[in-house]
């Protein structure tokens, strides 16, 4: 049952992605993009690890995409048949080139902001097969753009994403919502 769940997790993740690979017109200067992430600070702050997740899967950096998660997390999905790395770059391929990204805002996903924090927390614990529930310490749903050059011009797109907090680390979790249609 518990990969029958880690994987429906892992479908629904997937679905929601596609959602961003669709483009429409956009006009983006490049003082609109982020430095990219270090590899050794991706785990720091919350939209350093949704950052580095969107940038390992467009840079096609496999070792960047497995910090973005728990130690063995993506390793052991892939013992149990599951390419969690190659899956979602399959799903975000866009013909055109990767830009790079742009934090723009977080909310805290608890109670007081209106969530179902214990939800998000029992989601999170099965899907990502931690201890307990309990080690989440700290939940953001994290808005941020992804820009991209396709065909000349300039495109992004908004990508809400949720983060959550284990200790002093950060991991992704999911792509919450993504805007399906490019912005001017």
């Amino acid at each position: 049952m518990r990969l029958r769940e880690r994987l429906l997790g892992v479908v629904l993740m997937l679905s929601i992605a596609f959602s961003i690979s669709a483009c429409s017109d956009n006009s983006v200067s490049s003082l609109d993009i982020d430095k990219a992430v270090q590899a050794e600070y991706v785990n720091e702050a919350s939209d350093l690890v949704t950052r580095g997740f969107i940038e390992a899967v467009f840079n096609n950096d496999e070792e960047m995409f497995k910090k973005c998660f728990p130690d063995g997390y993506v390793d052991d999905l892939k013992e149990e048949g599951v390419d969690l790395f190659e899956q979602y770059t399959t799903a975000l391929t866009v013909e055109g080139e990767f830009l790079g990204t742009k934090y723009k805002a977080y909310n805290e996903f608890n109670t007081d902001s209106g969530y179902d924090e214990d939800y998000m927390r029992e989601s999170i614990f099965m899907a990502h097969s931690l201890e307990s529930k309990d080690v989440i310490e700290q939940m953001h749903i994290v808005k941020m753009e992804v820009l991209f050059n396709i065909d000349g011009k300039n495109m992004k797109t908004e990508v809400y994403f949720l983060a959550y907090r284990m200790g002093e680390s950060w991991y992704a979790f999911e792509i919450a919502d993504a805007d399906a249609d490019f912005k001017y």
